[in-house]
């Protein structure tokens, strides 16, 4: 039955709904998505779910890094890198990208605007997944789980997933993820781990860099 519908044309007193809706006060309405579940470290799946288990009848989307409240959006960070040997941008040139949580989108797209050489935030503009609008992370977004609480908790999720935990791209021992914040003209800010559950803020990371350890994991809103 598809949303809206009254009571089945008056023939019956209750109906099953299409996927995505959920019967109630005699119609179809769009499911409200728990996010209580959606706790840092949990999987996100297309639906608007979140589990602490990789269910495998449902499309993983990523893992939770920033949990949402009334307030706030959350976001969720993809389980592998979706690119490695990649440069920030130009050096040089300062582009006034943000620092804050929820910048991720608008310095990306500022970025992707100013052309190919932005490659980090092109690429996580042109992911596909989930009809999300995914963006390169913000330095304030990857530092929020620069800590010995989310850190492991993030990885669990990942690993979980059978994903590429933070720390272990390219089956190195570190890993340096590029945020989409840049620090002055010539570097810019990227969030570093190893597989130690060592973790850290970089922000000496030349914005043309193309180290094998560095990676894109691009998030989205939720």
């Amino acid at each position: 039955q598809m949303p809206g519908s009254k009571i089945c044309n008056g023939k019956y007193n209750y109906c099953n709904c299409s996927d995505g809706y959920e019967w109630k006060n005699g119609i179809c309405i769009p499911k409200v998505p728990n996010y209580l579940a959606c706790k840092i470290g949990s999987l996100y799946y297309s639906d608007g779910s979140c589990s602490s288990d990789n269910l495998k009848d449902k499309e993983l989307l990523g893992v939770v890094i920033y949990e949402k409240s009334a307030d706030e959006n959350g976001w969720v960070m993809t389980v592998n890198p979706i690119a490695t040997k990649i440069s920030w941008g130009v050096y040089g040139v300062t582009t006034g990208t943000e620092q804050g949580i929820h910048s991720s989108c608008r310095n990306t797209e500022k970025l992707v605007a100013l052309g190919d050489e932005y490659a980090a935030a092109k690429s996580s503009y042109n992911y596909k997944a989930g009809e999300k609008k995914w963006c390169l992370p913000s330095r304030e977004l990857l530092e929020h789980i620069n800590n010995s609480i989310y850190f492991p908790k993030v990885n669990k999720g990942i690993s979980t997933a059978g994903g590429t935990i933070l720390g272990t791209v390219n089956n190195g021992d570190e890993e340096w993820v590029w945020t989409s914040s840049e620090y002055g003209s010539s570097n810019a800010y990227t969030f570093y781990a190893n597989r130690n559950g060592n973790f850290l803020m970089h922000f000496n990371i030349s914005k043309i860099s193309f180290n094998e350890q560095i990676s894109v994991r691009p998030v989205f809103a939720f």
